[in-house]
């Protein structure tokens, strides 16, 4: 009889014990408070050295593509001169033929625009990726530094994204920018 109590005190124990830690897994976990940045990716791009030289070197292109497309539209506008002036003394069949020249050329034209500005924005993309990547690494850098859980781009091309912040939200543009070695310019927002 006595090991029937021993046993109903072990169980029992047993029991609490299983209960009390059923109850503690239970209770609601304290989250932690989340550590959250935002940087403003344009403002440190703008400020880089090297993608000041970057976009002189997209507007010289362009200019140089911009002259090919003038030289192009310039050759089309002579031609069509030309067929206006000849035009009454052509034959229907002449016309015809460089009516049609004239509708080719105007498409290559299109053409050429529209593949000019598809090279030139390739091109952007593939000067600026090593930025934007040494742009990244730092942003992460920071965050890791300042133990961030979250980093928010503080603009989305010209509209901002965030427009309040609480006080517990960190702005850290200038620290990327101090880890870029850029010396921040005066900037009107």
């Amino acid at each position: 009889m006595h090991s029937k109590k021993y046993m109903f005190g072990v169980t029992g124990l047993l029991g609490i014990g299983l209960m009390l830690l059923m109850n503690s897994l239970w209770q609601p976990v304290q989250a932690q408070e989340l550590r959250i940045g935002y940087t403003d990716h344009e403002l440190i791009l703008a400020q880089m050295p090297e993608y000041r030289e970057i976009l002189q070197q997209l507007q010289k292109l362009a200019a140089e593509k911009q002259a090919q497309y003038e030289a192009k539209v310039k050759e089309f506008q002579q031609k069509v001169e030309d067929y206006q002036k000849k035009q009454a003394l052509m034959s229907p069949e002449v016309r015809q033929k460089r009516e049609q020249e004239l509708v080719q050329l105007q498409q290559e034209i299109q053409q050429f625009l529209a593949q000019q500005e598809q090279e030139l924005g390739q091109k952007e993309m593939e000067l600026t990726a090593p930025l934007l990547e040494k742009l990244d690494e730092a942003i992460k850098a920071v965050a890791k530094e300042q133990k961030l859980d979250l980093v928010l781009r503080a603009r989305a091309g010209a509209e901002p994204l965030i427009l309040f912040a609480s006080e517990r939200i960190v702005d850290i543009t200038a620290d990327v920018m101090q880890k870029l070695g850029i010396v921040p310019e005066a900037t009107s927002k």
